[in-house]
């Protein structure tokens, strides 16, 4: 039996290589969202492990009306990787919708080894030294900088709260008024004066009440 090979420094420096521009765009219907196209974690995953040296499996868990889900495993069995995603599409052609299920998945799985982590990091399409803070060189101690009253939470420059990105990912995914007043129940401790949060569940309220008439 051959002995289980480890990632060398080289193909972890290649998974972690910013994806190109042209690979990301905003999400089609929520626009805080970055959408990857998937061919190019293909790409990165064949350029560092080679073709064939990889193989997915995937199994549907959900086949219903309004979405597919399916349990995708990928394995890479020269160096022990093995893992397992749960990914998700409502494409109302179900082959189409199958498809995009599994690249969803695969596309997670590729974060977990560094591709396109600068995405899920909100780092994408950002200078190293816009992602890295300034070192003090050693002979000078850093200068106490004065505390600065903190920004409001909705300000541009502060990075991508997740958990206000689940909430609203909530909001957009209500289909009833019980399940918009769930959402906003649960999150309102948190978010009920955030100017996103109360926008977004205004706009899907009036969304909802117009399919009613």
């Amino acid at each position: 039996m051959e002995a289980i090979k480890k990632l060398t420094a080289e193909q972890v420096a290649q998974l972690h290589q910013p994806l190109p521009a042209k690979a990301l765009k905003p999400h089609p219907t929520k626009a805080f969202l970055t959408t990857i196209n998937s061919i190019y974690v293909t790409e990165r995953l064949n350029e560092v492990f080679g073709v064939g040296s990889w193989q997915t499996k995937s199994e549907i868990i959900d086949n219903t009306q309004k979405m597919v889900v399916v349990k995708t495993t990928l394995t890479i069995p020269e160096y022990g990787i093995y893992y397992e995603c749960f990914g998700g599409n409502d494409n109302a052609d179900k082959g189409d919708a199958h498809k995009g299920a599994v690249t969803d998945a695969i596309t997670k799985i590729g974060s977990w080894l560094g591709i396109g982590a600068e995405v899920w990091k909100n780092e994408a399409g950002k200078t190293p030294t816009q992602t890295k803070k300034a070192t003090p060189t050693p002979q000078q101690k850093p200068k106490a900088q004065p505390k600065k009253a903190p920004a409001p939470t909705n300000s541009p420059a502060i990075e991508e709260d997740m958990e206000l990105v689940i909430a609203l990912d909530e909001i957009a995914r209500a289909t009833t008024m019980d399940e918009l007043l769930a959402v906003w129940t649960k999150w309102k401790a948190a978010y009920g004066l955030n100017n996103r949060f109360i926008d977004a569940k205004n706009k899907r309220k009036n969304e909802l009440n117009g399919k009613l008439i």
